[in-house]
């Protein structure tokens, strides 16, 4: 790979962790997918300086190709976003629920006391 090539790539992947980190001061993103996604620019980083890092840990599992490994890792990698995604979104409606049924209370509630009133 060229040399120009890789300064880009590495310049490029520390805008990429600086815009992550800046989310996180900003709240748009949460300081556990902080972690997730800095340790996969690192990981790209550390594969971009030692070329043969990726090919060493393939051989090192067992994968005939480093490119298998690589499809393999994003499979998983993937697979754990879909299930954390789905545990939070799963919370958030287990949230949902309870709140309308509270408002549902409170509505009923409202309507004895104004009945009450009258």
């Amino acid at each position: 790979m060229p040399i120009q090539l890789k300064i880009a790539l590495l310049i490029s992947l520390i805008v990429y962790i600086f815009i992550v980190s800046i989310s996180v001061r900003h709240k748009t993103i949460r300081i556990n997918y902080l972690i997730f996604w800095c340790i996969i620019g690192i990981g790209m980083i550390t594969a971009l300086i030692i070329p043969d890092f990726v090919k060493k840990i393939s051989n090192l599992l067992g994968f005939k190709a480093p490119v298998n490994m690589l499809l393999v890792s994003s499979i998983f990698m993937i697979l754990f976003l879909i299930h954390d995604f789905t545990r939070i979104i799963t919370k958030e409606q287990n949230k949902n629920i309870l709140l309308i049924q509270e408002l549902s209370m409170l509505k009923k509630r409202i309507e004895i006391l104004e009945k009450e009133e009258k």
